[in-house]
This record gives C-alpha cells, sequence and structure tokens, in this order.
C-alpha cells in the first residue's frame, strides 16, 4: 500500500527505466531496475542478494498499475516480462559500509546507459 503513494502521475509502462532504491532492514541498500520497454526486471546487490521477493513485488506493483490504468490485458501484462534475480554484472563491495555508493553508482551508471565497470579500490 505504500508504494501507492509515490506511483508516478503518468503512465509507468511509458518510462524507458523505473528505479527502485531497496533498503533491507535498515542495514543495506540494493537496487531493483525495471527496464520498461525491454520487459525486463534486474535486481542489483553489491553483497550478491537475488533480490528475488523485492522483484515479485516490483511485478505485482506493475500489474497492480496496469489495473489501476485499466489497461485491458492487466491481468497478463507482466507474463512475458524477464526477471533477473540478483545480476551477476553488478560490481560487489569489498566492505560492509559501502552499499549505498554502489546502489547510486549502479543506478547512475545504467541512467547513462554504461557498462558496470566500477569498484572500491
Amino acid at each position: 500500500k505504500k508504494i501507492k503513494s509515490t506511483t508516478p502521475a503518468g503512465d509507468v509502462f511509458a518510462l524507458d527505466k523505473m528505479f527502485i532504491p531497496v533498503n533491507i532492514n535498515s542495514q543495506h541498500w540494493t537496487l531493483a531496475v525495471a527496464f520498461v520497454q525491454e520487459k525486463k526486471l534486474v535486481y542489483y546487490d553489491s553483497m550478491g542478494g537475488s533480490g528475488r521477493n523485492y522483484l515479485l513485488g516490483l511485478k505485482q506493483y506493475f500489474k497492480d498499475e496496469a489495473k489501476a490504468k485499466s489497461k485491458p490485458n492487466w491481468e497478463t501484462i507482466m507474463d512475458d516480462w524477464e526477471v533477473v534475480l540478483g545480476s551477476c554484472d553488478t560490481p560487489q563491495q569489498s566492505n560492509g559500509s559501502d552499499c549505498g555508493v554502489f546502489a547510486s553508482t549502479t543506478a547512475n551508471y545504467l541512467a547513462q546507459d554504461l557498462e558496470l565497470r566500477f569498484s572500491s579500490r
């Protein structure tokens, strides 16, 4: 229900990408990205988590959005989307404190369509 209050006013299905920062237990930051035009949901975790539950929640969010916007195919709209659990392209942090920097840097690179080539060194 909380995500409903942050829904953009327009059609989320018209976006190119949607970036969703994910905070886990007030201890760790990760990133979920919806590549909307590619019909792909990807989870980026600098400590190697899969993000399965977060991507399932994001998939449901898009389905709920389709229903709210009265899209005729709302029940099946997400059926052909690819879900990438814990992208192997995600640069990994070498300590327990840089997760926020890694999540925001990942978002910055992806927003510019850059390859994820950075590290904590």
